[in-house]
């Protein structure tokens, strides 16, 4: 991902009240969060600059269960290295569509799903994959917390995939019991076994 920089020179004091600073950052950060956005490929590669064995493709998998409310499941990090996710970037997309020129418009209470998938090298490696429920808002997830309808399941696993293949996060966020895991994408069959289950 590439950034660009504008430099902007101030050629004299402005000191805008709060009132004028509140609608400047409303027109300020959903112009950041989409410039992001549109520079981060879906397709992201986390191969260290020296490797140029095989690779595989591991994508990142979700659904919404209603507007402000879906299931998503993703890698936190390769080799104890944190990545960006689809939760992050999902996080990021819907703040960006949430905020409008009064505030939070209707579509703040609605998630904008991003996903991700990893170009990774085709060798052991140790993944920290989550399944968790996200909601548009602080206040949604509360009231799904508060009903009990609001689930969180991590494995660390060591996962080794085949080359060229294509892989995916999913898994299940129920009441009797909640799992993440990685399956082959093709026949979506379970490839991966828990090393430790949280």
């Amino acid at each position: 991902m590439s950034l660009e920089f504008i430099n902007v020179k101030h050629t004299g004091q402005f000191l805008p009240t709060p009132d004028r600073a509140l609608s400047m950052l409303k027109y300020i950060l959903p112009i950041i969060a989409t410039g992001l956005l549109a520079g981060c490929a879906m397709h992201e590669s986390v191969i260290p600059k020296e490797y140029t064995g095989p690779t595989a493709l591991i994508s990142e998998h979700g659904f919404t269960e209603e507007p402000a409310k879906a299931q998503i499941f993703y890698i936190e990090s390769i080799d104890d290295k944190k990545i960006r996710s689809s939760y992050d970037l999902t996080q990021l997309s819907t703040i960006s569509s949430g905020l409008s020129f009064s505030g939070f418009s209707p579509s703040g209470f609605s998630l904008s799903l991003q996903f991700v998938s990893h170009q990774v090298p085709a060798q052991p490696m140790k993944l920290k994959i989550i399944g968790r429920h996200i909601s548009a808002t602080p206040i949604h997830e509360l009231a799904s917390k508060s009903m009990g309808t609001f689930f969180y399941v991590e494995n660390e696993i060591i996962f080794t995939p085949e080359k060229n293949k294509h892989y995916f996060v999913t898994g299940k966020l129920l009441k009797e019991g909640s799992d993440v895991w990685i399956a082959d994408a093709l026949t979506e069959q379970r490839v991966s076994e828990p090393w430790s289950m949280k």
